[in-house]
C-alpha cells in the first residue's frame, strides 16, 4: 500500500522537476510524485513513499526545509468507513508504531527503579517506561540525549521528593519534564 504526502510550495519561486527528482528525493526519500495546478496558478505536489515508516522520517526532514510545507494527504470521503473490530483491521491498514529497541527500554527501566516507590503501583511505572521509549524512538533520539533527559528528570525528582505518580496524568507531567 502507498502512503502520500502533499508538499506545498511556499517560496515565490516554482520547484522544478530537477529538483524534486534530485535535492528533494535524496532528502525526503520517496519513490515518485506527481506535479497537479491549482486554481490559483500554483502547483501542489504529491509525494508517493512505499511505507508508511518513510513518511515519519519525511515529515521529520521537511521541518528543516524553510521553502516547503510538507503534510498528510487526507481524503475526504463523503462516505464514513464502516467500525471495525482492531482484530478485523488487515496488518496493511495497521498504523506504523515505531518499537523501541531493548538498550533503550532498559536504560529507562534502569534508571527509574530508584524511584519505583513514588509510583502508585506497577502498572503506572510500566506506562511511563513504555511511553517514554516509544517516544524516544519517534523522536529519533541518541543514546547520549537519552542520558541526558534522564540525569534531568533524576534532577527534577531530586528537588521535588514528595512528588509521587498517581495516574496517566502525572506519568504525562514526567514524559514532559523528559522531553522539554
Amino acid at each position: 500500500m502507498e502512503c502520500r504526502l502533499v508538499l506545498n510550495n511556499c517560496s515565490n519561486f516554482d520547484i522544478t522537476n530537477s529538483a524534486l527528482s534530485g535535492m528533494l528525493q535524496q532528502q525526503l526519500k520517496y519513490y515518485k510524485f506527481r506535479r497537479v495546478p491549482t486554481k490559483t496558478g500554483n502547483a501542489v505536489f504529491y509525494l508517493f513513499f512505499r511505507k508508511e515508516e518513510d513518511t515519519y522520517y519525511a515529515l521529520r526532514a521537511a521541518k528543516s526545509i524553510k521553502e516547503i510545507s510538507l503534510v498528510r494527504y487526507r481524503h475526504y470521503n463523503i462516505t464514513a468507513a464502516p467500525i471495525r473490530h482492531p482484530d478485523d483491521i488487515p496488518p496493511s491498514e495497521m498504523q506504523y508504531h515505531p518499537v523501541p529497541s531493548k538498550k533503550v527500554v532498559d536504560a529507562i527501566r534502569f534508571n527509574f527503579t530508584k524511584y519505583y516507590a513514588r509510583f502508585a503501583n506497577k502498572d503506572i511505572f510500566k506506562l511511563f517506561a513504555r511511553r517514554a521509549s516509544e517516544q524516544v524512538v519517534a523522536q529519533r533520539l541518541q543514546t547520549f540525549e537519552v542520558h541526558d533527559r534522564i540525569c534531568k528528570v533524576n534532577h527534577w525528582w531530586w528537588m521535588n521528593r514528595k512528588y509521587h505518580v498517581n495516574n496517566a496524568q502525572h506519568v504525562q507531567k514526567l514524559l514532559d519534564i523528559f522531553f522539554t
